[in-house]
């Protein structure tokens, strides 16, 4: 079933040893915490020209999701409309389970990468995401460290209390947490592509 939203996610410029504290003395409990590995496939032969969300369009991911409750693998594909100015318009993935939770994790990977390729994909990077979400009055909050604490955001996504661009932002604001005000839409997959290939 495709999932269609929309969220923001912002370049955070405070200490992330801060994040936490604030967050539980504003009223947020935390609620989960996983490590993500997202491998990141393209079609063999992509058009290197193509503007790097035109090139992230035709991705599929192998997203394993490492929790206390366990590990899952997923095979997803993203798909983000984006604005000239870097505004997402609208944003969509596909996940499907690869195999069963209680299962082998590395011969579900492998079994994936397996098939991708099978399929003329091949790898071309991967983004680990250590990420925590704080919730309070349906709002979850997603604290995410990537590649190793290099990179820090917050990620806050549409549901159906919380509706809007301009109240998401209203409510990451009302936390005080200092952040990159330039883009509520930083795609940490462009990013990384960037650094990798242009």
């Amino acid at each position: 079933m495709v999932k269609e939203y929309n969220e923001i996610t912002v370049r955070v410029t405070e200490p992330y040893g801060l994040l936490a504290p604030r967050l539980i003395a504003l009223g947020y409990t935390q609620v989960r915490s996983a490590r993500l590995l997202d491998r990141y496939y393209l079609p063999e032969h992509y058009d290197t020209a193509l503007p790097t969300q035109d090139v992230l369009n035709q991705a599929v991911l192998i997203r394993e999701i490492g929790s206390p409750a366990g590990t899952r693998v997923k095979l997803s594909r993203k798909y983000k409309e984006v604005a000239a100015n870097g505004d997402i318009l609208r944003q969509s993935n596909i996940d499907v389970e690869v195999g069963k939770a209680s299962g082998d994790d590395a011969a579900r990977i492998e079994s994936a990468a397996a098939f991708l390729e099978a399929i003329g994909y091949r790898w071309v990077f991967d983004i680990e995401d250590d990420l925590t979400v704080y919730e309070k009055d349906g709002l979850g909050i997603c604290v995410q460290q990537v590649s190793g604490g290099r990179y820090l955001f917050i990620e806050i996504e549409e549901n159906d209390r919380y509706q809007g661009i301009p109240l998401l932002i209203r409510k990451l604001d009302e936390t005080g947490i200092a952040y990159d005000r330039s883009s509520y839409f930083c795609k940490k997959a462009q990013i990384i592509y960037d650094e990798k290939y242009r």
